[in-house]
């Protein structure tokens, strides 16, 4: 029996003749690492349930149960399925490898097999679980970063809009609590896609770029919130905007997402010299909220479409999308805050935005309505004040008031 505080790393050695259990023992001779031995399945079930397994040496061949039966078992068992198997074979037989790779095996080496190597291959393994296990420890700290910021952020958002407290005393919450630690992730993050080397890692990398994009995109929605709702005025500055401009920086913003999706951005312009006249970086923040949630509810190889036209007293800007549409329920409060339950539930909805869009929109003088397809998707439309009368706006607004 072998103890589980030994500091060193374990290697499980499991095959039925004892000579190459003796021959492989002796390649990890000095290298900081403990091998137990199993020469049947039996006796390696119980050595790994009571020795903490960083990787297990199996040979294929063995008699009534064999190795991929063996493989099979402890990649089902929760408590086994994470440690790395480095099959043993004496055929360099293409069908018994990718069976065993089927079956959840890291690895294989054909006997006769070069010490050097079999060592290197063992090494390697054993660092790729010691980086999956870390990685794996950051994660459950993020997610509970994520969690507690996020329901700090809703409680006080609440407990400002109930007692009226000032909104910049907001935006300094933010920036102060949260501003430092999700650039600190967004770094780790950085650093944790270097080091991935398994599907594993690169899912748990993802997870964490999916938590920490919601939560940006969370805290700069409050941001923006709290500054329209402060004191509108000092935060937008007018000027005139070519709509065809808007439209390809906002379709390069969110091209990856797109592309991920395989959905297809169409824009459709009654002519390209359309223009708005507001804040720049203020109306196409509006513009990525419609189509990042147009993206979000759009199924796979969807289609999305912009499109740019004078109408009436009005430019309209209209976003198509190929989702579901909204339910009624979801229609009568779209622009309420907290209302959502994809809000309360830290889930991918729509969440803030559609709320700070209609604030962007009250502060551009405009419009946003939002109406379902024929059961073919939904269409939010967004209408400015028409070129000749903005522009007519734009005069008054950077005149001297005196």
């Amino acid at each position: 029996m072998h103890s589980t505080t030994n500091p060193n790393k374990i290697i499980l050695l499991v095959d039925d003749d004892q000579y190459q259990l003796n021959s492989i023992e002796r390649i990890f001779l000095d290298n900081d690492i403990e091998i137990i031995k199993a020469t049947n399945a039996k006796e390696a079930f119980s050595l790994v349930k009571l020795n903490q397994v960083d990787l297990i040496l199996l040979d294929i061949m063995m008699p009534e149960i064999d190795g991929f039966q063996v493989c099979q078992a402890l990649k089902i068992d929760p408590e086994t399925e994470d440690i790395p198997i480095i099959f043993l074979t004496a055929k360099d037989d293409e069908d018994i490898i990718v069976k065993g790779f089927e079956l959840g095996a890291q690895d294989y080496v054909i006997k006769p097999f070069n010490s050097h190597e079999l060592l290197a291959r063992a090494k390697t393994h054993i660092e790729l679980k010691e980086k999956s296990e870390e990685l794996g420890k950051i994660t459950q700290v993020l997610e509970e970063r994520v969690a507690e910021r996020t329901a700090q952020l809703v409680e006080a958002n609440n407990r400002l809009l109930h007692l009226g407290k000032a909104k910049s005393d907001f935006i300094s919450l933010i920036s102060h609590e949260l501003r430092t630690p999700l650039n600190a992730m967004t770094m780790l993050i950085n650093s944790l896609n270097d080091t991935v080397h398994t599907e594993k890692q690169a899912q748990y990398v993802k997870y964490l770029q999916n938590s920490l994009d919601r939560l940006v995109h969370f805290s700069d929605s409050a941001i923006l919130i709290t500054s329209l709702t402060a004191d509108i005025d000092s935060a937008i500055t007018y000027a005139p905007i070519l709509t065809k401009k808007l439209i390809i920086e906002c379709f390069e913003k969110i091209k990856k997402r797109s592309e991920s999706k395989g959905i297809q951005l169409v824009s459709e312009l009654q002519s390209d010299e359309l223009q708005i006249v507001g804040d720049a970086s203020l109306i196409k923040r509006c513009l990525l909220i419609i189509l990042e949630n147009a993206i979000t509810y759009s199924p796979q190889n969807g289609r999305v479409v912009v499109q740019a036209k004078s109408e009436d007293n009005n430019l309209l800007l209209q976003v198509n999308d190929s989702g579901p549409g909204f339910s009624q329920e979801s229609l009568d409060m779209l622009f309420d805050f907290f209302t959502i339950d994809d809000i309360m539930h830290h889930s991918e909805g729509l969440g803030l935005g559609l709320a700070a869009a209609k604030l962007i929109m009250d502060a551009h003088f405009g419009t946003i309505e939002v109406e379902n397809i024929n059961n073919k998707g939904a269409s939010v439309k967004l209408f400015f004040p028409n070129k000749v009368g903005s522009q007519e706006l734009l005069n008054c607004i950077n005149s001297d008031p005196t």
